[in-house]
């Protein structure tokens, strides 16, 4: 069960609004027969529990007989992948399934986690050392019914042959490395959005034991997003400001550097992180066009520690952002109890198409209870807060910063979420 409650203004609350719904999985993970073929299969269901007056597709999709309202419920096989392995040497997946790495992942912040439909396969030459890759043609979105295209935010001419607007990305590509080695890791990942987005990832770090129970965990990243083809331009991606000439391209960088400390059942962490340009989280959006809705968005990964669970990352062009956290585990009072509370700072952000334009000032206050009920297997609560201000600074009377501010000289947004969930194994 998911409940959000969204506040978006201080004083205009007519972009306030509150959804919840029920998320229903059912999964079957076959064992490898003969040790080298099996299958994997889910079927999903989400039903609308409650919806405030304005209608979101935070978590359903939109009424096709009425655009202003969300499905009731909608069901659909999330995965159904054949999956082989050769011994401990390789393994591959083909059909629709899940994702999880540096530069993509199937979130889990909505009532179910969303899917892509490709293949993918990993190899492990080494002890320490897995080589991946994976191609995309289509995806499940999370508060989507149906696998569709990957698309950008808005068509724009392409050259078809028969003159068709089209804003359809073909596929995603994905492939990198892993390895590690004792206290060492290194992660390396590039993704191409066909014709529209290239990025690159890479992350280091290294975990350094202290006496008793303390430990130091140091890890530092970078990432560049870069314009691949016709699909990119302004209006294809909405975090873009527009120059003059209405020709956007995209050169984004960011680097952090992060550290952890933790004593006992205590957390203690800070990072910092840089960027030129504006390094683009979302790899992709869904028009939506079917539902008569708007883009579903929010289908990139961001890995810098300084990134928000909701809202803005601030991943602005010359932003330098800032990040505290404190963490405790509650076991020895309230056992199954953590607590995480984050404070992030983001300054120097300014206009990505004229840095003249305008500048802006971010920050966001975030507090995460997660409690796993240890009386009932299987059940577990989150309660999540976040508060986030942002103020940006026309230095020309009318510009601003979209990813910032798009609507006005101030933005804000207070989000109160709930998630409990319950999961049973039968065998």
């Amino acid at each position: 069960m998911v409940q959000f409650d969204v506040d978006v203004g201080r004083t205009d609350t007519s972009g306030d609004f509150k959804q919840s719904a029920l998320g229903l999985q059912l999964d079957y993970k076959s064992p490898y027969f003969m040790d080298i073929v099996g299958v994997d299969l889910s079927a999903y269901e989400v039903r609308k529990l409650g919806q405030s007056a304005i209608q979101k597709n935070e978590m359903l999709p939109n009424d096709v007989a009425d655009a202003s309202k969300v499905v009731n419920s909608w069901l659909q096989i999330g995965q159904a992948a054949l999956k082989l392995k050769y011994q401990d040497l390789a393994e591959a997946k083909i059909g629709r399934q899940l994702h999880n790495s540096l530069l993509l992942k199937s979130t889990n912040s909505r009532a179910v986690q969303d899917a892509f439909s490709g293949y993918s396969m990993a190899i492990k030459p080494v002890t320490g050392l897995k080589i991946y890759g994976a191609v995309y043609d289509s995806w499940l979105p999370r508060s989507g019914d149906k696998f569709q295209k990957f698309a950008t935010e808005v068509p724009v001419n392409s050259s078809t042959g028969k003159g068709v607007l089209t804003n359809v990305i073909d596929s995603v590509t994905i492939y990198g490395f892993q390895y590690a080695s004792g206290p060492f890791q290194v992660d390396f990942e590039s993704l191409r959005s066909k014709n529209y987005l290239q990025k690159y990832g890479v992350v280091g770090s290294y975990l350094m034991n202290l006496q008793g129970a303390q430990s130091v965990k140091f890890s530092a990243g970078a990432s560049t997003s870069s314009d691949a083809g016709s699909l990119f331009s302004c209006s294809a991606e909405k975090e873009l400001d527009k120059p003059t000439n209405n020709v956007c391209s995209n050169n984004g960088q960011g680097v952090y550097l992060d550290a952890e400390w933790k004593h006992g059942n205590l957390m203690l962490g800070a990072a910092v992180a840089k960027f030129r340009g504006l390094w683009i989280e979302d790899n992709f959006a869904v028009s939506n066009v079917s539902r008569g809705g708007s883009p579903i968005q929010d289908h990139g990964t961001n890995f810098f520690p300084t990134g928000s669970t909701s809202g803005n990352d601030m991943t602005n062009d010359g932003e330098l952002a800032r990040m505290v956290r404190l963490g405790y585990d509650w076991k020895e009072v309230i056992p199954g109890m953590r607590t995480v509370a984050r404070y992030k700072l983001g300054t120097g952000a300014r206009n990505n198409a004229v840095a003249a334009w305008a500048t802006g000032r971010e920050k966001e206050r975030e507090f995460d209870v997660i409690y796993a009920v240890p009386f009932v297997k299987g059940l577990s609560a989150r309660y999540n807060y976040l508060n986030y201000s942002g103020d940006v600074t026309p230095l020309v009377s009318g510009k601003t910063i979209n990813a910032i501010a798009s609507g006005g000289s101030k933005d804000y947004r207070r989000d109160h979420r709930i998630y409990v969930d319950y999961s049973y194994k039968f065998f």
